[in-house]
């Protein structure tokens, strides 16, 4: 009897003793072997790969050094159009991609690249966070989101001047996602690209303009081919960074913390930061001696007329679909309002 109560114990401490390993440990002693392959369509000297390196890095110092990442840039492992399918089969543990690179995939987030006129990438990274821990839509289920970004907002600079609608007429624009529609509704022609690619279009003439966010005149040096920068700020584009589900699941809960904890601290920091490099993008072109086009208030009010209908277009669409494109538009023009006083 005293030997059956005394492996009792004995197999009772034991339980107790692994039950406190598991929950009082720290990220250091169980992120040791946690090593994480992130992918991305961007390289890691532009705006996007530095949003994205500083929070790596970030995570890697927050852990101790025990969380690493083995960093896939310039679409290395999964190009634009296949990173999120390759994040949710596994392919890689997690990355970053621009949300138009894959058309139709996120019916309810063509809203953000609506224009819609955010002020800065700040205004709209925030206003992208709330809008998708509220509706915590389906179309992003499929993978955990650790932080949703936006770019500043974009302009257009061109081998020929912009200087009003009529100059638009039959331009090629380089445009990707939504920006495309925003192209046509404004009467020139949109040509789709990845960024990587607009350079040699610039310089062989196979496109006349580029619209982006103006940092990329500095990293894809988009001076050298073009002539002219027109200010309008229309939209911006959406980026996510996401992780595999089964991965996320197997990550201590104290790691999932830190990343958790740090991504919501990071939406403000990204739009601070993509906005600092936007500014630099626009002196660099300056210096560069490019003309910088500012559009009178009654031709830039011309222009938000004419891309107006847009937002009606979309609400319809996807409402012939069942979806609530009018709640979710409805929700980020009443918070674009509010961060833009």
């Amino acid at each position: 009897m005293k030997r059956t109560i005394k492996a009792l114990f004995i197999f009772s401490m034991v339980l107790v003793l692994g039950f406190l390993l598991h929950h009082t440990s720290t990220p250091a002693a169980w992120a040791k072997d946690v090593n994480l392959t992130f992918a991305s369509f961007s390289s890691s000297k532009s705006v996007t790969g530095k949003v994205c390196t500083q929070w790596l890095n970030e995570i890697e110092k927050r852990t101790g050094g025990k969380v690493k990442f083995n960093r896939m840039w310039g679409g290395t492992l999964l190009k634009g159009k296949n990173l999120y399918q390759g994040i949710e089969d596994g392919i890689a543990d997690l990355g970053m991609c621009v949300f138009a690179y894959t058309p139709g995939r996120f019916p309810l987030w063509e809203a953000m690249d609506l224009p819609v006129g955010f002020p800065d990438a700040k205004v709209a990274n925030r206003v992208q966070w709330e809008v998708y821990k509220k509706m915590n839509p389906k179309e992003l289920a499929g993978t955990k989101v650790l932080f949703l970004f936006a770019c500043s907002p974009a302009h257009m600079w061109s081998k020929r001047p912009i200087r009003n609608l009529e100059d638009m007429n039959g331009m090629q624009i380089r445009a990707t996602g939504f920006c495309a529609r925003i192209v046509k509704a404004l009467g020139g022609t949109p040509v789709g690209a990845p960024m990587p690619e607009v350079y040699e279009m610039l310089a062989k003439g196979i496109v006349e303009g580029a619209w982006s966010s103006i940092d990329v005149m500095k990293s894809f040096k988009h001076t050298e081919v073009t002539k002219y920068v027109t200010l309008n700020g229309l939209y911006v584009s959406t980026f996510y960074m996401v992780m595999n589900q089964d991965t996320w699941a197997s990550l201590p809960k104290d790691v999932q913390t830190v990343i958790e904890d740090y991504s919501v601290k990071y939406v403000d920091i990204a739009g601070a930061l993509w906005d600092e490099l936007s500014d630099e993008g626009l002196q660099y072109a300056k210096d560069k001696g490019l003309e910088i086009i500012t559009l009178p208030p009654e031709e830039l009010a011309r222009w938000r007329a004419k891309v107006k209908p847009l937002l009606d277009d979309y609400v319809d669409r996807l409402k012939a679909k069942g979806l609530p494109g009018d709640v979710f538009l409805d929700e980020i023009l009443t918070r674009n309002a509010k961060y833009s006083k």
